[in-house]
């Protein structure tokens, strides 16, 4: 910005000291030296060069390592997950401050014809968290934006129409014996027999195991299934369908007080009565109820069999398996 402050010959000419002085209160009187202009305007200017991506990378860090309360990896797997597969490929290369209605609309027409309605709003959110990551040192976005949800087209759930497959315990165990590699074995046999997410599943450490204890310590933090559900001529679906059976099972076919099969799933309480439940420092009683329970399907193990041609692989169920609490 350029301002005339007086000739430089002749009539009007200042001295030095008088330009400096008058030069002063054009600047004052236009703004540009407060701290204000400071964070709007030159802040943002060098924050522009900032991607959707470089933003994404800092925030998730700061998700990793805030001091209240860090996010487990299970909750910033399907973040990362999601920054990777459909998010950043689309508009990870833009410029934050042009992540706007056009952007999200343009990026949720893509979503919608590869996922679920859910799936898109819930991916959605997390580039709104990202844009809204950016702040200045007071604390304010740098980009705030007035998401429009008519304008983008964004998915409204049917929850009587979503597709929440499940299964039946016949169909579990068919699953199990089914499932050559054994680690996709144990690992789908505790899913189903515990109601574990796939990221809980996932963040259980070997040292919080013990053979005597009633309980395990969890950190609460796609492909190999459908294969095997092909070959039993059953839908596909996702890992969810393992916890969606453990819910069905101890609700409807099980003596299982709420209080104890909601502490199993890890459902939020959802009033006063929930919050002064204290069955999680009744640990012998659950590992009663869960031994009552059961599982609900029928555990295959691999035993050797002599046949004709020698020794083979058999699967035969577990008579009986241990229960935790």
């Amino acid at each position: 910005m350029w301002e005339k402050i007086c000739p430089s010959s002749g009539p009007g000419k200042l001295s030095a000291s008088e330009r400096e002085r008058k030069a002063k209160e054009f600047i004052a009187a236009s703004g540009v030296d407060t701290e204000g202009y400071f964070n709007n305007v030159v802040k943002q200017t060098n924050h522009s060069g900032v991607t959707f991506r470089g933003q994404a990378e800092t925030w998730l860090e700061s998700m990793r390592n805030r001091d209240s309360e860090p996010l487990a990896p299970s909750t910033l797997a399907p973040w990362s997950y999601a920054l990777d597969k459909w998010i950043n490929p689309n508009i990870g290369d833009m410029p934050l401050a042009s992540v706007k209605n056009t952007a999200m609309k343009d990026l949720v027409a893509k979503m919608k014809a590869g996922l679920p309605p859910k799936s898109v709003i819930n991916y959605a959110q997390i580039v709104k968290m990202v844009v809204a990551s950016a702040i200045n040192e007071e604390g304010e976005q740098l980009y705030p934006q007035k998401w429009n949800h008519k304008f983008i087209g964004m998915p409204v759930v049917n929850k009587k129409k979503q597709n929440t497959p499940s299964f039946t315990g016949e169909v579990l165990t068919a699953v199990l014996v089914a499932t050559e590699e054994k680690k996709y074995r144990v690992l789908f046999a505790l899913c189903a027999s515990t109601g574990l997410r796939f990221g809980e599943a996932l963040g259980i450490d070997i040292k919080n195991i013990s053979p005597t204890a009633p309980q395990s310590r969890l950190s609460r933090k796609h492909g190999v299934r459908h294969p095997v559900l092909k070959k039993l001529a059953q839908p596909k679906c996702g890992i969810h369908a393992f916890r969606r059976f453990r819910n069905t099972y101890l609700r409807n076919k099980t003596l299982t007080p709420p209080g104890i099969y909601k502490f199993w799933m890890g459902h939020a309480g959802e009033g006063m009565s929930d919050l002064y439940d204290k069955i999680k420092n009744e640990t012998m009683f659950r590992k009663q109820m869960a031994e009552k329970a059961g599982l609900g399907f029928e555990l295959p193990s691999k035993i050797f069999v002599i046949g004709r041609n020698g020794r083979k692989l058999e699967n035969s169920p577990l008579e009986k398996v241990a229960a935790t609490a």
